[in-house]
């Protein structure tokens, strides 16, 4: 086998596996069908209008509140089918996903939990009989081109950079940089500011393909640390935010100074037409 095709094969084997990943869970980007920000005071959960928060897929006359107070918001419901962690709710506050673990609810095919964003409580809603999950057929994806495989020289900041990013759903939160990393694609110059990942790094970018064939919020490649100040950047492994599936997801924008003036034709394309 050449090195070529051992190099496409490799692309091929780690884009299934994140298909894969994705659908590991049934609570996952696709099956992600609802984002409601939890008011002060009681917010009505059931089937039709008469409801703040209206999900088409509960039992008519099944209903609960999610109750917010000062120190936590807390499930009120005489209903036998909202369960937590598979128990009948209790009186004390739900577990959100900045204390660790967030408790799960449960009503019929509906998962439900309280995430925190930008100092407001949302409930983030699942159905496991999500439309577009019965409709996943893969991922879209440029063909493979090695050409797109760089060596990039990695520049540490002397002081990592504080930077503002706002996500999608129009939040803002500061961001630390630890350095970039300087390129040459197409004959451009080119920079990323790099983010520190569990296991190295991540850019966070867009480029000129947002206008047409990419999600137009961006996408994202990881990397592992530099080696000898050179970070390989494969282009090929580039993904799609969870915002490119779903209009419930909380991602990231990318900062500007990770706007790239050149088309990138390779990894994930856009998801929806």
């Amino acid at each position: 086998m050449s090195i070529e095709s051992e190099y496409f094969n490799t692309i091929i084997e780690k884009r299934s596996e994140r298909e894969k990943s994705m659908l590991a869970s049934a609570l996952n980007w696709l099956s992600l069908s609802g984002l409601f920000p939890l008011q002060d005071g009681e917010n009505t959960i059931g089937k039709g209008p008469q409801f703040r928060i209206n999900l088409s897929a509960l039992p008519a006359g099944v209903c609960a509140s999610f109750l917010v107070r000062e120190n936590g918001v807390y499930l009120a419901t005489e209903d036998a089918l909202f369960q937590v962690n598979g128990q009948t709710p209790s009186e004390t506050p739900l577990r959100q996903d900045v204390a660790g673990e967030p408790d799960l609810i449960e009503a019929g095919s509906l998962a439900m939990r309280v995430i925190l964003r930008n100092n407001q409580p949302y409930l983030r809603v699942w159905d496991r009989e999500a439309q577009a999950l019965k409709d996943f057929a893969g991922l879209h994806y440029f063909p493979v081109d090695p050409n797109y495989r760089i060596a990039a020289a990695y520049q540490p900041f002397e002081t990592p950079r504080s930077i503002r990013i706002m996500d999608a759903i129009g939040g803002e939160h500061e961001s630390l940089f630890p350095g970039q990393v300087c390129f040459t694609l197409h004959d451009v110059a080119c920079s990323l500011v790099a983010e520190e990942d569990d296991e190295g790094l991540l850019f966070n970018f867009t480029d000129l393909t947002r206008s047409a064939t990419t999600y137009p919020g961006g996408r994202y490649l990881l990397t592992d640390y530099p080696r000898e100040d050179v970070t390989i950047l494969d282009f090929n492994l580039a993904r799609n935010w969870p915002c490119a599936y779903t209009a419930f997801a909380t991602c990231p924008l990318p900062p500007v100074e990770n706007h790239l003036k050149i088309r990138i034709e390779a990894g994930e394309m856009r998801y929806h037409d």
